[in-house]
């Protein structure tokens, strides 16, 4: 996170969206205007799928030449888990009872190498109607896709960030602020553990009240040692976001692998908040399984991480404020003669040399309240200190008796 981490503004965010909007509708514009036959990959396969024709686009759009394709089975360019689950012996069947099966996923092409194709697969015919194989058609929309996806996630972010002050808005507690921005994360994200706790830096320790879990996760609740978990306090103390994909292969976690994995902990992101040059906070999110974590999630993270710090300092500067007006309003309240509130101005030498009333309770008649002034001594007054005194009825001490302590 860097020690001074920025949130993006609702204004920033509303450009990206609209920078993505051009792009989308740019990409759209480039690819309707390709060649058909160069964009398209056009392949036909016998009544069991295997591979009769493969013409240029296919070479183009995923790479394998006719002579290396012809004779394979069609299950060579789908993904692994589409093979599983026997995607291509369902397009045939969808095609052969409805007459054509629409095709919106990832495809492989040589090398493994993931591309995102729009397509279809219809039956073959020959001029009887008798059936012959299948003819399968898709085009390459990677980008197009890559583009639609970082628009709905651009919206996605957006959309929480701003349910995100609408929850702040309407709490005044640093626990409900905390709850809100859990909720938020765990759904945005679809975590299993999400938490916000402040941070000890010099003990190394991270105190949380409590946090949001999902799917059996254990509560990280109360105060925890982060070397009980790794070494990776040392990243955190440096202002570094901390990633993990996998705790156990991460070396700053491996061998605290089994302490993770108990607590949901098997990929996790740890966003540390600074203030004034001081780790003084962290917001963590984990999930029980290995994950990568994308570059757009680790940014909502660290917004969402900033602005929960700065609410919840927020409004325990509100709450101490209001704590000490009404103690200064109680005081007010028990003096029986009169009571005010002085800034007193010292020389150079750290000397009192003059004083003036900023707020005075006159219960006692204004006539007994009294100013000294020590103005034609010459002296340079600096800028005034704040103090309070007894009322002017009372004897005191000239200004130059003594020193301040």
């Amino acid at each position: 996170m860097g020690t001074d981490f920025r949130p993006l503004s609702y204004e920033e965010l509303d450009a990206q969206v609209r920078h993505l909007r051009e792009e989308n509708r740019r990409l759209g514009s480039d690819l309707s205007r390709q060649a058909a036959v160069f964009d398209s990959a056009l392949v036909t396969t016998d009544r069991d799928g295997r591979i009769t024709g493969w013409n240029s686009g296919a070479e183009h759009v995923m790479r394998w030449g006719a002579d290396e394709m012809r004779g394979r089975d069609a299950s060579r360019f789908f993904t692994p888990e589409d093979r599983t689950e026997g995607r291509v012996a369902y397009e045939m069947e969808t095609a052969l009872r409805e007459g054509r099966a629409s095709d919106e996923r990832w495809h492989l092409r040589k090398g493994g190498e993931r591309f995102w194709a729009s397509g279809e697969m219809m039956p073959l015919r020959d001029g009887a109607g008798t059936h012959l194989g299948f003819v399968k058609i898709m085009r390459d929309r990677t980008e197009e896709h890559l583009a639609g996806l970082a628009l709905r996630e651009a919206e996605r972010k957006r959309q929480a960030l701003l349910a995100l002050s609408d929850g702040f808005a309407g709490r005044d507690d640093a626990a409900g602020l905390t709850d809100i921005a859990c909720s938020i994360l765990e759904e945005t994200l679809g975590v299993q553990l999400v938490g916000y706790g402040l941070v000890d830096a010099e003990a190394e320790t991270i105190t949380v009240e409590r946090d949001w879990t999902t799917g059996g996760a254990r509560s990280l609740a109360g105060t925890l040692n982060f070397r009980d978990f790794g070494s990776y306090i040392d990243d955190l103390k440096r202002g570094d976001v901390v990633v993990v994909d996998d705790a156990c292969d991460d070396p700053r976690t491996r061998a605290f692998a089994d302490a993770l994995e108990e607590r949901s902990a098997r990929a996790f992101v740890n966003a540390p908040v600074f203030e004034r040059g001081e780790f003084v906070a962290l917001l963590y999110v984990s999930t029980g399984r290995p994950r990568t974590w994308a570059e757009e999630e680790l940014q909502f993270v660290r917004e969402v991480a900033a602005r929960t710090r700065a609410a919840t300092a927020r409004r325990q500067a509100e709450v101490q404020l209001r704590a000490s007006e009404e103690r200064f309003g109680a005081i007010l309240r028990t003096v029986d003669t009169a009571f005010a509130i002085v800034q007193v101005q010292f020389d150079d030498d750290d000397d009192p040399v003059d004083y003036r009333f900023v707020e005075a309770r006159r219960t006692a008649p204004a006539s007994s309240w009294r100013r000294t002034s020590r103005r034609d001594e010459g002296r340079d007054r600096p800028a005034a200190r704040s103090a309070a005194c007894a009322p002017a009825s009372v004897r005191r001490r000239p200004l130059r008796e003594g020193r301040r302590g």
